[in-house]
């Protein structure tokens, strides 16, 4: 049932990675807690990056805009440079489209995994965190203009990872070592608006999210209200084979962290392609 036009009956997918990496130090403890373990470290592992079944329960019309549900770990991106959340976790996702597909809407619940330190690959063997992600966004083709698209989305971050957990190193990853290094749990939410597209000559891709909630202050073990913005934004032009570009980002920072307010702003788990490559 995969064909160019009608969606999948239902579909099975699986796919692992595999990483090995060397690194040599001249320090000991650069790399592992131990200083027994020297000044080398030889690493390699498996993971589980996808691993889910697909369902299509519903064609909405003659043109085949469908309703889908997908099931286990599988690759989502919250908006179109990966802002926010853009990983491969386990959840359950309802996604579909209408109107010949101008208008697409996601629904999603995911349950971080832990991830491997070196790799940075999916790691199943530590067990699910607690640490939910709910998403709901929406999509529209060809607004405000023909050949632009617009998002607009509600995320919220549900954490309870009250518990100490030390990486494959030896060194303590939750809580994070600054302040009073104590288990924080959180609930914060962020409204958003995302658009990709092309006014005329002029290519624009803008991002926006406002972020709030409540925790405990880091450096002040109080509760702490959360509110933050982050704002990004890059157009270029194209002048026959030359690209022309600019890209800005901003985002809030806490001008007193010793108050009631947090306002710095974090995304969930983002992996921007931003200002040139994945890796700026």
């Amino acid at each position: 049932g995969n064909t160019t036009f009608k969606p999948p009956d239902w579909e099975w997918k699986a796919t692992l990675a595999f990483n090995y990496n060397r690194v040599n130090t001249d320090e000991v403890r650069a790399l592992q807690i131990d200083p027994s373990k020297g000044t080398d470290r030889d690493d390699g592992f498996i993971g589980v990056q996808e691993l889910f079944y697909l369902k299509d329960y519903n064609v909405a019309s003659v043109r085949y805009d469908f309703d889908e549900f997908r099931i286990g770990i599988q690759p989502f991106s919250s908006d179109f440079r990966g802002f926010l959340f853009q990983d491969n976790q386990l959840g359950i996702r309802f996604f579909g489209n209408r109107d010949n597909n101008r208008w697409q809407y996601n629904a999603a619940w995911f349950r971080r995994l832990e991830k491997d330190l070196n790799s940075g690959l999916n790691d199943i063997t530590e067990g699910l965190r607690d640490d939910d992600v709910f998403v709901v966004n929406l999509y529209r083709q060809d607004w405000p203009v023909v050949g632009y698209v617009s998002q607009a989305i509600v995320a919220h971050n549900r954490n309870r990872d009250s518990q100490s957990f030390y990486d494959s190193n030896g060194f303590i990853q939750r809580p994070a070592a600054v302040g009073r290094e104590a288990p924080r749990e959180y609930d914060v939410t962020y409204v958003g608006y995302n658009g990709d597209g092309h006014f005329g000559r002029v290519n624009l891709t803008a991002s926006a999210y406002y972020l709030l909630g409540d925790n405990i202050g880091t450096f002040t073990g109080l509760e702490s209200d959360l509110e933050a913005g982050f704002v990004a934004i890059e157009a270029s032009m194209d002048f026959d084979w030359i690209r022309v570009r600019g890209s800005a980002a901003y985002a809030s920072g806490d001008s007193d962290p010793f108050d009631d307010k947090s306002q710095g702003y974090d995304a969930i788990f983002e992996n921007p392609i931003f200002a040139g490559a994945d890796t700026s």
